[in-house]
């Protein structure tokens, strides 16, 4: 397994003996892309004046990327309660049906408008990495606290929250790591403990893998954001429920590679830096995502991204 230490870009800086069943990727630095920066930057292909999300901009965004020493790069399909990739499950149409009825606001974001008119951000992202000889990862936010403290409408709630609140989360206010009001980041964001929240996840990561056997990898993000159980949740617990999932989804890896070309997608984890809870804001610790490296790499994750929550 490898340890990647992230800002922007994720560069290697320690390399572990593998187990069994953990393979080290053979890259030294991947480049992590936020997507939303395409439009909330400014950059020689866009400035934020200009709300419309294209084709070439997206390519734009990884060609920029795509330099000497890059071997890999991460997109982050937004925040990944809605999904900004072909899906079945839930719909930009039906999304956005649902928060126009509920909160009574017509909704508008530049991401949405891009995959309504058919636009495929993933697809365009693998074949732009192609193009430039790089591995093609998803990252992909399991527990994003974004904008959900405005889950009850009111004052300050926005068109482009379309993207952030779901029926799901809305109408399962018993899922969440405090009552509301939720006023701080770890209350807001949902309690693993629940077995409902972990399905629900696993229902949209697993589809975005099916849709997409082009992909080199998957990266879990535990790190947006990384607060998953009760505070007096013992550690033990917390880290058998993360290697369920973690398992699962290095199966559906596995099992994808078995249905069509044989080739290992990697699997990685973006975790907290420190072990334990210090005076760290909102980057968490490893006890607060259940993070155990041992016993991770023995299920199969492949490398780790030590990562601050944000720079």
């Amino acid at each position: 397994m490898k340890f990647f230490f992230s800002f922007k870009i994720l560069a290697a800086a320690a390399v572990f003996t593998a187990t069994a069943f953990a393979q080290m990727p053979p890259w030294r630095v991947i480049y992590s892309n936020d997507l939303t920066n395409i439009l909330d930057c400014n950059s020689p292909f866009s400035t934020r004046n200009d709300r419309v999300l294209t084709e070439e901009k997206i390519r734009a965004s990884i060609a920029e990327a795509a330099v000497p020493g890059v071997d890999a790069q991460l997109l982050q399909p937004g925040y990944c309660w809605v999904p900004w990739w072909r899906s079945k499950i839930l719909t930009i149409e039906q999304q956005e049906a649902w928060f126009e009825k509920h909160y009574g606001l017509a909704p508008k974001r530049a991401e949405h408008e891009f995959l309504k008119s058919g636009g495929d951000i993933i697809d365009i992202f693998v074949d732009e990495c192609r193009k430039h000889n790089q591995a093609a990862l998803i990252s992909f936010r399991l527990n994003d606290g974004h904008h959900l403290e405005y889950a009850a409408g009111g004052e300050g709630l926005l068109r482009g929250m379309v993207a952030h609140l779901t029926k799901f989360y809305v109408e399962n206010p018993q899922y969440r790591r405090a009552p509301a009001p939720a006023n701080r980041w770890p209350d807001r964001v949902q309690n693993w403990a629940f077995a409902d929240v972990r399905a629900h996840k696993e229902k949209l990561l697993f589809e975005l893998i099916e849709n997409y056997p082009q992909l080199d990898g998957i990266e879990l993000d535990f790190q947006r954001h990384p607060f998953y159980f009760p505070d007096d949740m013992p550690m033990q617990q917390r880290v058998q429920i993360m290697v369920e999932f973690i398992k699962k989804t290095r199966a559906k890896l596995n099992e994808l590679a078995a249905k069509t070309d044989g080739r290992r997608r990697v699997l990685g984890v973006r975790v907290p830096t420190y072990a334990t809870a210090l005076e760290l804001g909102n980057n968490g610790s490893w006890e607060t995502v259940g993070f155990d490296p041992k016993a991770w790499a023995n299920i199969g994750v492949d490398y780790y991204n030590l990562s601050p929550n944000y720079n």
